[in-house]
C-alpha cells in the first residue's frame, strides 16, 4: 500500500552463496494497472531493495496516491532462490507491516498426473479492528495457469465462509 503517509519497499535476498542471479519485480495495482520493473541483478548472498514509492513516480504516479496492490518477483532457478518482502512503513502513525512473498506451488514437483497436485494448502493470518468505523480487505491471486478454490473463513460477531474460485 502507499499513500501519503505510506512507504513501501520490497527487500529482495539471493539465497544462493555462489551465484548471481536476475530477478524481474512487477507490480500489480489496486487499479488494474501492471508495472513491469527494470531488472535487478543479485549478487551471491546479495540483498536489493526497491523503492516502491519511487518507482511508481518513475511511471508518473502522483506520491500522495492512495493504492494497494500485490508484487510478483520473477526469475530462472531450478528451486526457490530468494527471500523476498514487502515493507509498508507509516512514521506518521507509528505503522510498520512486513509481508513476505510466498513461492506458488512448483509444477515441476507435483504434475497434474501426480494424485498429491491437489492437496490442500492453508495459509492463516490475523487481523484485530478495534475501532467500528475501521474497514479491511483481503486480497487473493491465482499464480498458477488453472483455476483454483479458495475459501475464505472471517469471525465477527458470527462466521462467514465465502468460497472463491480464481
Amino acid at each position: 500500500m502507499i499513500d501519503a503517509n505510506f512507504k513501501a519497499s520490497l527487500y529482495i535476498t539471493n539465497d544462493l552463496r555462489t551465484d548471481a542471479l536476475t530477478v524481474n519485480p512487477a507490480l500489480y495495482l489496486s487499479n488494474g494497472v501492471h508495472y513491469t520493473l527494470a531488472p535487478i541483478t543479485l549478487e551471491p548472498s546479495g540483498t536489493a531493495i526497491v523503492d516502491i514509492n519511487q518507482e511508481l513516480a518513475k511511471q508518473g504516479l502522483a506520491p500522495y496516491a492512495t493504492l494497494s496492490g500485490y508484487v510478483e518477483v520473477r526469475y530462472s532457478w531450478p528451486w526457490p532462490a530468494i527471500c523476498a518482502t514487502v515493507r509498508n512503513l507509516d512514521t506518521v502513525h507509528s505503522l510498520i507491516f512486513t509481508h513476505p512473498l510466498q513461492t506458488p506451488p512448483d509444477a515441476v514437483s507435483a504434475p497434474d498426473t501426480d494424485p498429491q497436485a491437489h492437496q490442500s494448502r492453508r495459509l492463516e493470518g490475523m487481523w484485530w479492528k478495534q475501532e467500528a468505523n475501521v474497514s479491511g480487505f483481503v486480497g487473493l491471486s491465482n499464480v498458477t495457469d488453472k483455476p483454483i478454490d479458495a475459501t475464505l473463513r472471517v469471525w465477527d460477531s458470527g462466521t462467514v465462509t465465502s468460497r472463491i474460485t480464481a
